[in-house]
């Protein structure tokens, strides 16, 4: 199964549609950085069944549609098709008939992906599976995007494990087999699901059982207590029948009683008439005085409360009145003590006009300092200026002194030669025909600062040069360090393709059914080494029986393997006899082993 042509339409960067033919032989894309070679690997492994937006460099995986620019819209959707060449009929057997699968994966924005493998619609899964049973996937080390490289040096031992499967042709199998292994986890739940129901339905059932024997004890007593009932009522009856008769002889009494009663009543009622028509005048007086007495009550509050707010009222004037005859007292004073001021002032005022006659030229004099103070703060920005400046300059001088290490020590033993020449045309100096004595020993003066200048820039240098041989010991150190851990690694790397090509023929190899946590995967290689490929069946040639006697557990401060390592039963008096110590307790602890230990 080969990979023979990509299209891309709408995905990332590729807003048009574009092809990339895969030709026999190897397939090469060149560009500059930006220009979307990576989204050529990621559309390849989008199409495959990636489901990880991240590994795509996305927060969602609608980001792998083209978002837009400020000349170009957004897309809707995308598309990737990949075309195989099935000539070797290694496709599932569903699609195994076809040379040719076209292999297409569509999103579109707010809806989610479907899959199509030559025009029909399959699953996710099926995509998957087809490129598992060739070796390949989205997941594949094969597919080897950036920093991918040091992921691989550094992987553990299982991911490493599913490098070789891939590479052997059965990462397809093993992903059936996790998919047949969930669905018999799922089953295995189901029965067990089915198995609480089952004991949940005879609970009820016994509990319905029960409730049905309660239901006809309650019909018996049901009908037991009805005919009580009826029993009962029947007595009541006659009971009331004789209770009747005798109320009725009794009613007869009452109402001879009751005729008395009326015709005294009618004489009581005609005599409450005459009496109410002779109070009603008194009660109509009796309310009359009632709500004058009320009038005059609310009149006296009333008149009450005026009172006291005349008094408050009064009082507060006199406190007012008080307050006012104090602030005048207070603004008389202020008013003396204003006009005092205001003589010292016009007092004042005149020895200044008397002073200020001769002042005149003391203020031209100040003008002219003020003008003259300007001119220096002027010179001085000029001065901090040409400061600056050749404070800029030093500092590219002094940028330059590491490249001019060479020039340095050259212009100094120049500026040797020069000051020992100029010493000499000072000793040979005639007055008629030379300069002054006075000019030699100036010119020998700054070729000695030079000198020291120089010199103090060669010091300089060699400190940088230390510092850069420093710096290159330890990338050296770094760099033997960096080697021993390839060599390492290729050593690793040798060992693990050894036991493939010498487990290549076992079956049920103790490697594959042991699990060590993480950090002791390297302890379970050095305790057990090429004994990892024996088998823990009894059909091997090389196998587990799990016999021996057991030598007894491990000096106090030593951690056994079985402790962090799951394995089968044939290996658990090994585990158990192999520990795992500090290396501070090395010495002690390998004093106190047992035979059969280490």
């Amino acid at each position: 199964m080969k990979f023979t042509q990509l299209r891309l339409a709408g995905f990332k960067s590729f807003v048009d549609p574009a092809e990339l033919r895969i030709d026999p032989g190897l397939t090469g894309v060149i560009g500059p950085n930006g220009c979307g070679k990576s989204n050529l690997l990621e559309a390849l492994r989008w199409v495959m069944g990636a489901t990880s937006a991240k590994s795509l460099r996305g927060g969602g995986m609608e980001d792998v549609i083209f978002a837009g620019t400020d000349r170009r819209p957004s897309r809707d959707r995308a598309d990737v098709t990949l075309t195989v060449d099935n000539s070797d009929r290694r496709a599932p057997a569903r699609f195994n008939d076809a040379d040719t699968l076209e292999v297409v994966r569509r999103i579109v924005r707010g809806k989610g992906s479907d899959y199509r493998i030559n025009g029909e619609e399959v699953r996710a899964k099926d995509v998957q599976l087809l490129f598992a049973d060739a070796g390949t996937g989205a997941n594949s080390p094969a597919l080897v995007r950036q920093g991918q490289i040091n992921d691989l040096i550094s992987a553990k031992p299982e991911n490493r494990r599913l490098v070789l499967e891939e590479a052997a042709g059965v990462a397809g199998l093993r992903a059936r087999r996790r998919e047949a292994q969930l669905r018999l986890n799922a089953a295995e739940a189901n029965l067990d699901r089915l198995q609480e129901v089952v004991d949940d339905l005879t609970s009820r059932h016994q509990t319905l059982q029960r409730q049905a024997r309660q239901a006809g004890r309650y019909r018996e007593l049901s009908a037991l207590i009805r005919e009580l009932e009826a029993l009962v009522w029947l007595r009541r009856w006659r009971e009331a029948g004789e209770a009747v008769a005798a109320a009725q002889g009794r009613l007869d009494e009452i109402e001879e009683i009751a005729g008395q009663a009326i015709r005294l009543a009618a004489g009581a009622t005609s005599n409450a008439e005459k009496a109410a028509a002779a109070v009603a005048p008194l009660r109509q007086a009796e309310a009359e005085a009632s709500a004058a007495l009320r009038l005059i009550e609310r009149e006296k509050d009333a008149a009450e409360r005026d009172l006291d707010q005349v008094e408050a009222e009064i009082a507060r004037l006199g406190e007012r009145i008080a307050e006012i005859e104090g602030a005048a007292g207070r603004e008389g004073q202020l008013a003396e003590e204003a006009r005092e001021a205001l003589a010292r002032v016009r007092t004042a005022l005149g020895q200044v006009k008397d002073d200020s006659r001769g002042d005149e030229a003391a203020i031209a004099g100040a003008n002219k300092a003020v003008t003259e103070a300007e001119a220096k703060r002027a010179e001085a920005e000029r001065a901090l200026d040409e400061a600056q400046g050749e404070a800029a300059e030093i500092r590219a001088r002094r940028e330059g002194a590491r490249r001019e290490l060479a020039q340095a020590a050259a212009r100094a033993d120049r500026l040797e030669r020069e000051a020992k020449a100029a010493r000499e045309r000072v000793e040979a100096f005639e007055p008629p025909s030379g300069p002054s004595v006075a000019e030699l020993e100036a010119a020998v003066e700054a070729a000695t600062a030079e000198l020291e200048t120089a010199r103090t820039a060669l010091a300089a240098a060699d400190t940088a040069l230390a510092a850069a041989r420093e710096t290159a010991q330890s990338a050296r150190d770094a760099a033997r360090e960096a080697e021993g851990e390839t060599t390492a690694f290729e050593r690793e790397a040798q060992s693990l393709k050894r036991m493939l090509e010498a487990g290549a023929g076992e079956d049920d190899q103790a490697l594959d059914a042991m699990r060590a946590d993480a950090g002791y995967e390297t302890a379970l290689a050095a305790a057990l080494g090429d004994d990892l490929e024996a088998s823990i069946s009894d059909t091997g040639a090389r196998r587990w029986t799990g016999g021996g006697a057991k030598a007894g557990p491990l000096p106090a401060g030593a951690t056994p393997l079985n402790a962090v390592v799951d394995g089968p039963d044939a290996l658990a008096a090994r585990l158990a006899a192999v520990g795992v110590v500090e290396p501070d307790d090395l010495d002690r602890l390998a004093a106190a082993l047992k035979p059969g230990q280490r």
